[in-house]
């Protein structure tokens, strides 16, 4: 189907490069791919427009197809475009088969499912325009905290039921429920996605004799080839429960044959055997929706919500059961009124005996000076550890950031003190540690504080306990932090300080790109008055941001150049931005070695990089990469050749 509606697309596509005007005939290559002219070599994005909708960018590829950040230019809004592999509209009934599912889903108005606006097709490719989530996916939080919180997964797991059963309701299950099809449009927002799909995938499956299915949370029934509904979902959600909650799935073996995997779950599983910290009523709730009988898993969705919500009330203690008592008489009226007013009479003469004792009991011991000595000194050891505190974050905004990891060590290492501050003092310790370069001890910090979970149950203190434990587990790893975590907090919260905590991670592990897009989401958050500190650091993090804007705009020059002219043009490029960049750090390596690369692909017109070259990484225990020549061609550049670089090299290094 073209852009007129029409199945098939005989004719080349062509579009006009920016640079010399060529006509490139681009029909093989994918949506919003960037490719060089053959005849100037400038980049160009090709395909960018389908129907009235412009592509901005990628923000998820599948086995479906690439997911779209686009522009409605009709209706001037933004929405999530899913261009489907073109493979998927080969078959005329399956086209028929989307076409009404994609119908009765837009027809579903429920928050706990993905809106779709239309479904149509373009350049040859079917393509759905739906609601633009974008705070990531349950996989996307599985992988970073690895355990999820008991109460978010049961919050999940509760409004994913609700959306399955209002799709239910009009004729609809899903079949391929599981973590990446599980979106966030705010931290306490999940929904569903691509209703509709799975059949399609499921239809393709059927024609080559496989069973399709992510193994992991297949129903039994679909692996029996019997018949399903919507207990299989159901069956598929408690699976991905079981995963978040358990940080593994309930079977590991994703490889496993079709007998070995009937085999695997025909066993009963249990929840508690792989998270015994999970309450029992969850493990109940969790256990029942897997059940290989779909007859023994909950007979509605009702239900289901019903026991979810149940399992989490008694988690958060947010429920409170009345007991009434019944009223028993055993004198009369008369009696009642005398032996009333005696025991009235008692209970007024031992509380004022009990009051005057309680009055006069510091003076009867002498305990009254005691009490108000340690209360003193526990009041200004308090004040002290503030001070303290206070003193290493304004030598974090001055960055001193040895001075600052020095006084944060050694409050750390103080006991009892109170929480929240005692973690405060602990994220900070392991923040100032990546400030300092010592990723081993930033990792410890943040791991010690995951180790410790959350300090407090209570609703007042929950949020903020199980907030530590979250971001924690992100810092802790050693990898990096993709920019759309950092929406998965709120902005206007103690959460602020979360994408701060994630761009210097990415500063320190070389990831620019990422780190940018984190400082950038840091300064637009408005912290509270109660935490008016957390933006303290902001006048701190714009200058990371002016420093990235400058790397990344000539690392981006000298990427994409081609010609001799556009290499000259980037390196003098990077000749005026060095001398602009405020603070140390590898970005400043990294444009001598772009620079570099540059002079020597100049003098030398017949090197060329392999496909996917990389630069060496520097050894570990170098503080600064060293700069490393360009990776060499298939048959390697001659001695001369590397000697004549290296000199490049040195002389960018001397500037």
């Amino acid at each position: 189907m073209s852009d007129d509606g029409t199945v098939g697309n005989a004719q080349p596509e062509l579009e006009a490069c920016p640079h010399c005007n060529l006509l490139v005939d681009v029909s093989d290559v994918e949506p919003f791919t960037k490719v060089h002219c053959p005849s100037c070599g400038g980049a160009m994005r090709v395909r960018q427009h389908f129907n009235h909708f412009h592509l901005l960018e990628v923000v998820g590829v599948g086995g479906m197809g690439t997911v779209f950040k686009a522009m409605d230019t009709k209706l001037n809004r933004f929405v999530a475009l899913k261009v489907l592999r073109p493979e998927y509209g080969c078959d005329p009934s399956s086209v028929t088969q989307l076409e009404r599912e994609a119908r009765i889903t837009a027809s579903i108005n429920h928050p706990n499912v993905v809106k779709v606006f239309s479904f149509s097709a373009a350049h040859g490719q079917f393509y759905f325009a739906m609601e633009l989530v974008e705070r990531g996916s349950l996989d996307d939080l599985m992988q970073l905290q690895n355990q999820v919180a008991e109460v978010q997964a049961l919050s999940i797991g509760i409004q994913i039921s609700q959306g399955l059963e209002a799709a239910y309701a009009k004729g609809l299950i899903h079949s391929d429920i599981k973590p990446g099809n599980i979106l966030f449009s705010d931290p306490h927002t999940a929904k569903i996605v691509d209703f509709g799909l799975a059949t399609l995938l499921e239809q393709q499956a059927e024609g080559t004799g496989e069973i399709w299915g992510t193994p992991y949370y297949v129903s039994p029934e679909r692996l029996n080839k019997e018949p399903e509904d919507f207990r299989s979902d159901m069956y598929s959600l408690g699976g991905t429960l079981f995963h978040a909650l358990a940080g593994r799935p309930p079977f590991e073996d994703e490889t496993a044959s079709l007998v070995a995997l009937k085999h695997i779950k025909s066993k009963a599983v249990s929840l508690q055997a792989f998270a015994p910290q999970v309450s029992g009523p969850t493990a109940f709730v969790i256990n029942r929706m897997l059940q290989r009988r779909p007859e023994d898993r909950y007979d509605s969705y009702a239900e289901l919500i019903e026991h979810l919500e149940y399992a989490r009330n008694q988690l958060t203690d947010n429920t409170s059961r009345s007991r009434s008592k019944a009223r028993v008489v055993v004198e009369g009226e008369s009696s009642q009124l005398v032996s009333g007013a005696i025991a009235v009479a008692l209970l007024l003469g031992c509380v004022l005996i009990a009051w005057l004792v309680i009055a006069n009991w510091g003076k009867l011991t002498g305990a009254d000076d005691a009490d108000s000595t340690a209360s003193s000194e526990a009041q200004s050891e308090q004040a002290a550890i503030e001070d303290r505190f206070s003193e290493a974050q304004e030598a974090i905004k001055d960055r001193d950031f040895n001075r600052a990891a020095a006084i944060l060590n050694e409050l750390v290492a103080l006991q009892d003190i109170p929480q929240p501050t005692h973690n405060w003092i602990q994220l900070h310790s392991g923040w100032a540690a990546l400030l300092t370069g010592d990723m081993e001890k930033s990792r410890q910090d943040f791991a010690d504080i995951t180790q410790r979970g959350a300090y407090s149950l209570e609703q007042q203190q929950l949020a903020i306990a199980r907030f530590f434990v979250d971001v924690s587990k992100v810092m802790s790893t050693d990898k990096s932090v993709p920019v759309r975590v950092s929406t998965l907090y709120v902005t206007d919260s103690f959460e602020a300080i979360s994408p701060l905590l994630f761009g210097f991670k990415n500063w320190a592990l070389a990831d620019y790109d990422q780190a940018s897009g984190h400082f950038k989401a840091f300064i637009a958050t408005t912290p509270p008055a109660s935490y008016s500190w957390i933006a303290g650091y902001k006048p701190l993090v714009n200058r990371y941001i002016k420093d990235l804007d400058i790397f990344l705009t000539a690392k981006a020059l000298a990427e994409e150049a081609k010609s001799t002219e556009e290499m000259q043009n980037a390196i003098e490029e990077i000749k005026a931005a060095r001398p602009k960049l405020s603070l140390d750090g590898g970005h400043n390596t990294e444009l001598i070695r772009l620079a570099s690369q540059l002079e020597y692909r100049m003098k030398n017109p017949d090197f060329s990089l392999p496909v996917n070259a990389k630069p060496t990484p520097a050894p570990a225990a170098t503080p600064t990469p060293a700069p490393t020549p360009p990776p060499a061609t298939p048959a390697g550049p001659s001695n001369a050749e590397m000697q004549l670089e290296q000199n490049t090299l040195s002389t960018w290094e001397s500037e």
